[in-house]
């Protein structure tokens, strides 16, 4: 029972963490060593497009908080930069641009269960653990 919180930490820990974490460039260009098209009927391969549109949306909104803090400008520019950061992950992998945008979109499912689990977990284990008190001082 001491490892369950240890458990639901690292789930929840885990399912915070980006994917692919890159930095943000000064002219908001998306660079990425995997230069190849990708074969969407491969699992793998949309996983990998999936990651670099969420990545690409995530890096234009850095880039956009770095330079247009509480500005009106703000979304205009933080929405040229993500177009631009889209349009290189479509080069990058010779897929619609189109295609980009809907990935980014898309919900990780696994990651989405894991957090959905420990929640569960951790609601289990605090009622056992409240039930054993409360039935505990009935007796």
């Amino acid at each position: 029972m001491k490892l369950l919180p240890v458990l639901i930490l690292t789930l929840v820990l885990g399912s915070c963490v980006r994917p692919g974490d890159h930095s943000v460039s000064e002219n908001c260009s998306w660079t990425e060593a995997d230069h190849r098209t990708l074969n969407l009927q491969n699992s793998g391969d949309r996983h990998h497009l999936r990651d670099d549109a969420v990545t690409a949306e995530d890096v234009a909104i850095r880039w956009a908080d770095q330079r247009f803090p509480h500005q009106s400008q703000y979304e205009t520019r933080r929405d040229e930069c993500m177009e631009s950061l889209f349009n290189g992950v479509a080069r990058q992998h010779a897929v619609d641009v189109a295609l980009v945008r809907q990935y980014s979109h898309e919900r990780d499912v696994l990651a989405d269960l894991a957090a959905i689990l420990s929640f569960a977990l951790f609601f289990i284990a605090a009622r056992i653990t409240w039930l054993v008190e409360f039935v505990g001082d009935l007796t």
